[in-house]
Protein backbone atom coordinates (compact mmCIF):
# COMPACT_ATOMS: atom_id res chain seq x y z
CA UNK A 1 0.00 0.00 0.00
CA UNK A 2 1.03 3.30 -0.87
CA UNK A 3 -0.12 6.27 1.16
CA UNK A 4 -0.61 9.53 -0.45
CA UNK A 5 -1.67 13.39 1.18
CA UNK A 6 -3.02 16.08 -1.43
CA UNK A 7 -3.12 19.63 -0.83
CA UNK A 8 -3.48 22.98 -2.55
CA UNK A 9 -1.58 25.27 -0.34
CA UNK A 10 -2.91 28.46 -1.70
CA UNK A 11 0.07 30.21 -3.16
CA UNK A 12 2.34 28.97 -0.47
CA UNK A 13 0.69 32.14 1.73
CA UNK A 14 1.30 30.78 4.63
CA UNK A 15 4.17 28.21 4.34
CA UNK A 16 5.19 28.51 8.02
CA UNK A 17 1.81 26.97 9.07
CA UNK A 18 1.81 24.24 6.93
CA UNK A 19 5.33 22.73 7.81
CA UNK A 20 4.34 23.21 11.57
CA UNK A 21 1.18 21.16 10.45
CA UNK A 22 2.90 18.68 8.65
CA UNK A 23 5.86 17.97 10.62
CA UNK A 24 4.26 15.83 13.08
CA UNK A 25 2.56 13.45 10.47
CA UNK A 26 3.92 13.43 6.79
CA UNK A 27 5.66 10.55 8.65
CA UNK A 28 2.61 8.45 7.67
CA UNK A 29 2.69 9.21 4.19
CA UNK A 30 5.08 8.07 1.62
CA UNK A 31 3.90 10.71 -1.21
CA UNK A 32 2.74 14.32 -0.40
CA UNK A 33 1.43 16.37 -3.48
CA UNK A 34 1.28 20.12 -3.09
CA UNK A 35 -0.35 22.32 -5.25
CA UNK A 36 0.47 26.47 -6.03
CA UNK A 37 3.70 25.54 -4.10
CA UNK A 38 6.00 28.73 -5.46
CA UNK A 39 8.92 28.01 -7.38
CA UNK A 40 11.32 29.95 -5.27
CA UNK A 41 10.51 28.00 -2.04
CA UNK A 42 11.94 24.52 -3.16
CA UNK A 43 15.18 25.21 -0.59
CA UNK A 44 12.51 25.28 1.83
CA UNK A 45 11.41 21.43 1.51
CA UNK A 46 14.82 19.90 1.90
CA UNK A 47 14.67 21.78 5.60
CA UNK A 48 11.59 20.67 6.88
CA UNK A 49 11.67 16.62 5.51
CA UNK A 50 13.85 14.29 5.87
CA UNK A 51 17.08 13.50 3.50
CA UNK A 52 14.89 11.05 2.29
CA UNK A 53 11.81 12.66 0.80
CA UNK A 54 12.87 13.52 -2.47
CA UNK A 55 10.88 15.75 -4.77
CA UNK A 56 9.66 17.12 -8.02
CA UNK A 57 8.37 20.32 -9.22
CA UNK A 58 6.76 21.84 -12.31
CA UNK A 59 5.97 24.82 -13.24
CA UNK A 60 2.60 26.14 -13.80
CA UNK A 61 1.41 29.39 -13.70
CA UNK A 62 3.24 32.59 -13.40
CA UNK A 63 2.01 35.93 -10.72
CA UNK A 64 4.02 39.19 -10.47
CA UNK A 65 5.18 37.49 -6.65
CA UNK A 66 6.34 33.91 -8.13
CA UNK A 67 5.89 30.68 -10.48
CA UNK A 68 3.39 28.59 -8.86
CA UNK A 69 3.09 25.07 -9.40
CA UNK A 70 3.06 21.05 -8.16
CA UNK A 71 5.27 19.54 -6.09
CA UNK A 72 5.51 16.05 -5.57
CA UNK A 73 7.44 14.67 -2.29
CA UNK A 74 8.16 11.01 -2.26
CA UNK A 75 10.08 8.72 0.56
CA UNK A 76 13.11 7.38 -1.30
CA UNK A 77 13.74 4.71 1.38
CA UNK A 78 10.20 2.83 -0.07
CA UNK A 79 9.68 4.35 -3.68
CA UNK A 80 11.86 5.21 -6.46
CA UNK A 81 11.35 7.87 -9.06
CA UNK A 82 11.54 6.12 -12.42
CA UNK A 83 10.50 9.69 -13.95
CA UNK A 84 8.52 12.74 -14.89
CA UNK A 85 6.62 14.66 -17.21
CA UNK A 86 4.53 17.19 -17.51
CA UNK A 87 1.33 17.69 -19.55
CA UNK A 88 0.48 21.49 -20.70
CA UNK A 89 -3.06 22.10 -19.75
CA UNK A 90 -4.06 25.02 -21.93
CA UNK A 91 -4.04 28.77 -20.66
CA UNK A 92 -7.14 30.23 -18.90
CA UNK A 93 -7.42 33.61 -20.09
CA UNK A 94 -10.61 34.56 -17.38
CA UNK A 95 -7.75 33.64 -15.04
CA UNK A 96 -5.09 35.37 -16.75
CA UNK A 97 -7.57 38.72 -16.63
CA UNK A 98 -8.69 38.12 -13.52
CA UNK A 99 -5.61 36.88 -11.46
CA UNK A 100 -2.99 38.52 -13.98
CA UNK A 101 -1.70 34.71 -14.28
CA UNK A 102 0.59 33.88 -17.04
CA UNK A 103 1.59 30.66 -18.02
CA UNK A 104 -0.97 27.67 -17.98
CA UNK A 105 -2.12 24.63 -16.01
CA UNK A 106 -0.32 21.65 -15.37
CA UNK A 107 0.01 18.50 -14.41
CA UNK A 108 3.13 16.86 -13.17
CA UNK A 109 3.03 12.92 -13.94
CA UNK A 110 5.54 10.72 -11.66
CA UNK A 111 6.07 6.97 -12.04
CA UNK A 112 6.78 5.74 -8.58
CA UNK A 113 7.77 2.09 -8.11
CA UNK A 114 8.48 0.05 -5.23
CA UNK A 115 9.29 -4.19 -5.38
CA UNK A 116 5.21 -4.85 -5.51
CA UNK A 117 5.39 -2.52 -8.66
CA UNK A 118 3.72 0.77 -8.43
CA UNK A 119 2.09 3.61 -9.48
CA UNK A 120 1.21 6.81 -12.13
CA UNK A 121 0.65 9.62 -10.10
CA UNK A 122 -0.57 12.72 -11.39
CA UNK A 123 -0.42 15.69 -9.65
CA UNK A 124 -2.69 18.63 -11.08
CA UNK A 125 -4.32 21.80 -10.68
CA UNK A 126 -7.15 21.99 -12.76
CA UNK A 127 -8.58 25.88 -14.08
CA UNK A 128 -10.26 27.66 -10.86
CA UNK A 129 -12.24 30.07 -13.24
CA UNK A 130 -13.79 27.97 -15.63
CA UNK A 131 -16.59 25.59 -16.70
CA UNK A 132 -16.74 22.19 -15.57
CA UNK A 133 -16.57 21.25 -18.89
CA UNK A 134 -13.41 23.13 -19.48
CA UNK A 135 -11.83 21.51 -16.37
CA UNK A 136 -13.22 17.52 -18.28
CA UNK A 137 -10.90 19.06 -21.39
CA UNK A 138 -7.99 19.45 -18.99
CA UNK A 139 -8.97 16.04 -17.82
CA UNK A 140 -9.33 14.45 -20.79
CA UNK A 141 -5.28 15.78 -21.77
CA UNK A 142 -3.85 13.84 -18.84
CA UNK A 143 -5.91 10.73 -19.42
CA UNK A 144 -4.85 10.64 -23.70
CA UNK A 145 -1.34 11.22 -21.90
CA UNK A 146 -1.46 8.50 -19.94
CA UNK A 147 -2.45 5.89 -22.54
CA UNK A 148 0.76 6.36 -24.63
CA UNK A 149 2.94 5.24 -21.22
CA UNK A 150 2.90 1.88 -21.53
CA UNK A 151 4.56 -0.16 -18.41
CA UNK A 152 2.78 -3.61 -17.47
CA UNK A 153 4.54 -2.85 -13.68
CA UNK A 154 2.98 -0.29 -12.97
CA UNK A 155 -0.22 -1.05 -11.01
CA UNK A 156 -2.12 1.72 -11.22
CA UNK A 157 -2.56 5.52 -12.26
CA UNK A 158 -3.93 7.97 -9.91
CA UNK A 159 -5.21 10.96 -10.74
CA UNK A 160 -5.30 13.69 -7.86
CA UNK A 161 -5.11 17.32 -6.88
CA UNK A 162 -7.09 20.27 -6.87
CA UNK A 163 -10.14 19.72 -9.44
CA UNK A 164 -11.64 23.07 -8.33
CA UNK A 165 -14.93 21.07 -8.72
CA UNK A 166 -17.63 21.44 -6.57
CA UNK A 167 -17.67 18.85 -3.53
CA UNK A 168 -21.71 19.51 -3.81
CA UNK A 169 -22.87 19.83 -6.80
CA UNK A 170 -23.10 18.86 -10.81
CA UNK A 171 -20.80 16.36 -10.64
CA UNK A 172 -22.93 13.70 -12.70
CA UNK A 173 -20.83 14.97 -15.45
CA UNK A 174 -17.45 14.05 -13.79
CA UNK A 175 -18.59 11.01 -12.71
CA UNK A 176 -19.63 10.20 -16.21
CA UNK A 177 -16.18 10.81 -17.44
CA UNK A 178 -14.39 8.53 -14.57
CA UNK A 179 -16.50 5.40 -15.47
CA UNK A 180 -16.23 5.85 -19.02
CA UNK A 181 -11.87 6.34 -18.30
CA UNK A 182 -12.38 3.29 -15.83
CA UNK A 183 -11.25 5.58 -12.86
CA UNK A 184 -12.93 5.50 -9.54
CA UNK A 185 -13.26 8.24 -7.40
CA UNK A 186 -11.73 7.51 -3.98
CA UNK A 187 -13.07 9.98 -1.41
CA UNK A 188 -16.64 10.94 -2.12
CA UNK A 189 -17.32 13.18 0.81
CA UNK A 190 -17.27 17.08 1.30
CA UNK A 191 -13.92 18.28 1.02
CA UNK A 192 -14.90 21.93 1.99
CA UNK A 193 -16.67 23.36 4.59
CA UNK A 194 -18.40 26.35 1.87
CA UNK A 195 -20.11 25.44 -1.07
CA UNK A 196 -17.24 25.46 -3.42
Amino acid sequence: MIRVLSYNIRYGKKLNDIFAWLAPLYKEYDVICLQEYPQSKQSLLARHFDRQYQFVFSHGFTTKKDTFGQVTLYDSSRLRSDNSTVVQLGKNSVEDVVHRNKGQRTALITKLANGEGGILLVNTHLACLAVNGERRKQLQLIVDHLHTIHDQKTQAKVILGDFNYTSLLRQRSLAKFMTKNNFENAYKKRTHKMQF
